[in-house]
């Protein structure tokens, strides 16, 4: 079946007298290798934690993330390790991607409480 998997992604940005900026982007991507969606909301500490990632390869999947805090940053790393942060997502803040082709084991890390991080991954 072609154009297995579509996303959109949007923005607006103004400040002061400065002239608006908007820009919109639709993605397909016509074949996808694996049949399903992996779906989770953990509850992410303060120190890093592997994220479950069901049957999915981590490797090229297509991520989307939201912190569901109200006043706590989540950090995503592409590995163990604070040098590994990738992805930073503020309060109420989503994330939208793939992911390289080397992680193989993406972890979390919440700022100063423990944040739930919705996400789902479909495989490459």
């Amino acid at each position: 079946m072609a154009n297995e998997l579509s996303y959109s992604a949007a923005f607006t940005f103004q400040k002061g007298n400065l002239k608006e900026a908007a820009e919109s982007f639709i993605g397909l991507v016509s074949t996808i290798a694996g049949g399903s969606v992996y779906h989770n909301a953990p509850s992410i500490a303060t120190s890093e934690e592997a994220l479950p990632l069901g049957d999915v390869t981590a490797a090229k999947a297509f991520f989307v993330f939201y912190n569901t805090d109200d006043s706590n940053y989540v950090e995503v790393r592409m590995g163990t390790g604070a040098s590994l942060d990738m992805l930073y997502i503020p309060p109420k803040g989503l994330a939208m991607g793939f992911f390289g082709t080397d992680i193989t084991a993406p972890y979390a890390v919440a700022n100063t409480a423990a944040v739930v991080l919705e996400y789902w991954l479909i495989p490459d």
